[in-house]
């Protein structure tokens, strides 16, 4: 993830509330073969609700690359990238 904004330093896992209440801007996802779609799709809302400005989710099985991006956090988000390419690099 990105997060513009914020002291540098390590963190175990981004806590908002304890950033200002600063949203990542974008947040990246690659999957696993242990998650679900339905849990790829709450984590689509959940970055939806906090304030996310963009994702992108790839799954490194399928090459299944999609993203969604808003212009502010009150936006709602709209798919921007859905497609399927062996090889993503040479696409």
């Amino acid at each position: 993830m990105v997060v513009l904004g914020r002291r540098d330093g390590d963190r175990g896992s981004y806590k908002q509330w304890e950033e200002e209440n600063i949203p990542p801007q974008v947040v990246f996802e690659i999957l696993s073969p242990s998650n679900t779609m339905s849990e790829m799709a709450a984590k689509q809302q959940f970055y939806q609700q906090y304030g996310v400005l963009e994702m992108y989710f790839y799954n490194p099985q399928s090459h299944d690359f999609w993203g969604f991006q808003r212009a502010t956090p009150e936006d709602s988000l709209v798919l921007i990238t859905p497609y399927n390419c062996p090889g993503l690099l040479h696409c």
